[in-house]
């Protein structure tokens, strides 16, 4: 889990990056409301955590895109399956 949320992974199924999808938005939010506090403290905080979001946001997409790649590259034509 550690992994996937740091680096996105390399394997991740659909399921898999849409949560971390999920995640990277929940975090992002969280660290804007967060970082629009008058406290040093919760918008250091706030910061934080919208980075760590933005890069959950990045890898989740990221690995959208490459679970969609492997899909297609499995079944390049998917009309033409079962004839000839």
């Amino acid at each position: 889990m550690d992994k996937v949320l740091l680096t996105g992974g390399k394997n991740l199924t659909l399921l898999q990056s849409l949560g971390l999808l999920a995640l990277g938005i929940v975090a992002s939010v969280t660290g804007v409301s967060l970082f629009s506090t008058t406290d040093i403290w919760f918008a250091l905080w706030g910061s934080a955590m919208s980075l760590w979001g933005l890069v959950m946001l990045f890898n989740g997409s990221k690995s959208v895109v490459r679970v969609i790649q492997r899909r297609k590259s499995q079944n390049p034509h998917p009309s033409r399956k079962g004839r000839g």
